[in-house]
């Protein structure tokens, strides 16, 4: 998982996400790297497949909506792909309840 950490924050998003993909085929019930699956879809542009993964990430682990950056991701996808009032509700929701 730091390795596909690391080329994430190095900008390496297809490796990022290959190593995460690897990652969850090993370990499926891994949710952060779901989490950093959408994460990297969302950085590229492709928002329905970030709402997926994110998706993906709580049905493995609930908590994983406990974790500030579940939030960001899921309301930069929404408002990325023009959802916007969608995006604002979740970052109100959240908010809310910190």
């Amino acid at each position: 998982m730091q390795a596909a950490r690391a080329a994430y924050l190095n900008g390496a998003l297809d490796a990022a996400g290959r190593a995460a993909a690897d990652l969850l085929r090993v370990s499926p019930e891994c949710s952060s790297a779901a989490l950093l699956v959408a994460s990297v879809h969302s950085r590229a542009g492709r928002h329905d497949a970030a709402l997926a993964a994110l998706e993906v990430a709580v049905v493995t682990d609930f908590s994983i909506r406990d974790t500030p950056l579940y939030w960001l991701v899921h309301a930069q996808a929404l408002a990325s792909s023009g959802r916007l009032a969608e995006a604002r509700q979740v970052w109100r929701q959240q908010c809310m309840t910190a």
